[in-house]
């Protein structure tokens, strides 16, 4: 990856309930228009002074737990129906949480930041040959 930024450890966050076996989500015409693109964003937070290293990251789990309950589509693999077109099959396969140290401050960064050292804080795994097994969404902490 880079000097700066060290991956620690890649985990999943899974929903609190069961998701319904079978179910589908049909993409709606704004997502099928989305397909070629794709989104990474980065948000810059401080940790708090007395803050106990991690305890950002555990509340984190915890609260994307609770959003997959409302949001289970989040954690489903993509499949293409019969016309060819994209859609999930819910799963409790759950999304890929990676932590990562970045050396420096977030000031340091925004500093003397650009696209190329930004996007190295956006965990990103290009799509398997088979789509199944490729989650649809990370969160990378830094």
């Amino acid at each position: 990856m880079s000097d700066q930024i060290t991956i620690l450890c890649k985990r999943t966050v899974v929903s609190t309930k069961p998701v319904q076996p079978g179910k589908l989500h049909h993409l709606s015409a704004l997502d099928r228009v989305m397909e070629p693109n794709r989104i990474r964003m980065v948000y810059y937070y401080k940790t708090l002074p007395g803050r106990a290293v991690g305890a950002i990251t555990t509340k984190l789990r915890e609260s994307i737990s609770e959003m997959l309950n409302g949001f289970p589509m989040v954690t489903g693999r993509l499949l293409k129906n019969d016309e060819g077109q994209w859609m999930i099959k819910f799963n409790d396969a759950g999304v890929r949480l990676v932590e990562a140290r970045a050396k420096g401050s977030v000031e340091g960064w925004l500093r003397c930041t650009d696209r190329e050292k930004e996007l190295l804080l956006v965990h990103w795994e290009d799509m398997y040959h088979k789509p199944y097994f490729w989650s649809t969404f990370y969160v990378q902490v830094n």
